[in-house]
């Protein structure tokens, strides 16, 4: 289809306004389901994607009807000025799900992008597969569809809430700051912070054991009220998110770290 009538959205997941008409400059504002749902349609873009799968993606570990789904359709829509009836950017395919039209969005990358989580995302190469599972991501996150998945899972582990009118997340901004590290076959990305720092130090020290399992990256990130820890893992490096309350003790933290990231294939 052609884009000429409507023109592209420049999308940066982690900013706090996260739309920008590259013509007119006209921003917009998604809530955390709708940005999480743009990211899967956008890395599956001209494909698709299944209700299933849009579901387990946009609203991981809860259990939600069609109707939640249906509603972040039509809010995106909103967004992109288009409507169910045109469907100029979003295609709905009865009995199937939903389509992205290629080319009508476009995932921006900050150039001045300096905390080592985005210099690490952005060095990303293409990468030629593009026809996996959102929860299977590309060997070594390669390319745009790696970059979207690894934002997927900081917007799903991080944007709850009662952090999104703290932080921003926009690329190159200092506060929060990320660290990253490699220990043994494990990289860590972490919060600049106290709780998060102290969470990375454990997790990482011998006796825990996730240094022995499949576990590729750990992001660690502290709110208010909880820790989010989102792991990379296995021979297909899958991804998966957890929650947990921010009194939890750590060797909780740890053994149900472990366990997600192992049973699960």
């Amino acid at each position: 289809m052609s884009t000429s009538g409507q023109g592209i959205w420049g999308f940066t997941p982690l900013d706090k306004v996260q739309l920008t008409h590259a013509r007119t400059q006209h921003t917009k504002k998604l809530n955390g389901p709708e940005c999480r749902l743009l990211t899967v349609l956008l890395a599956n873009q001209g494909k698709v994607v299944s209700k299933q799968e849009l579901m387990a993606n946009v609203w991981p570990n809860r259990v939600v009807s069609e109707g939640s789904l249906t509603q972040s359709i039509a809010q995106l829509r909103l967004a992109f000025g288009d409507s169910g009836k045109e469907q100029k950017y979003i295609k709905t395919v009865p009995q199937q799900g939903y389509l992205l039209f290629a080319n009508v969005v476009e995932l921006v990358e900050r150039p001045h992008a300096s905390t080592p989580v985005t210099a690490y995302l952005g060095a990303a190469k293409p990468h030629p597969d593009v026809g996996q599972r959102e929860t299977k991501l590309p060997h070594r996150l390669g390319g745009v569809k790696g970059l979207l998945v690894m934002v997927l899972m900081l917007v799903t582990g991080i944007q709850t809430a009662d952090v999104v009118h703290r932080y921003t997340f926009a690329w190159g901004v200092a506060k929060p700051t990320w660290q990253h590290a490699d220990h043994l076959d494990t990289t860590y990305f972490y919060q600049d912070e106290p709780a998060s720092r102290q969470l990375y130090h454990y997790l990482r020290d011998p006796t825990t054991g996730l240094q022995n399992g499949p576990i590729h990256q750990l992001l660690i990130a502290a709110t208010r009220h909880h820790y989010n820890v989102s792991c990379v893992y296995g021979d297909v490096n899958q991804a998966k998110n957890l929650t947990f309350v921010l009194g939890e003790r750590f060797d909780v933290i740890a053994t149900h770290v472990d366990r997600a990231c192992r049973s699960a294939r």
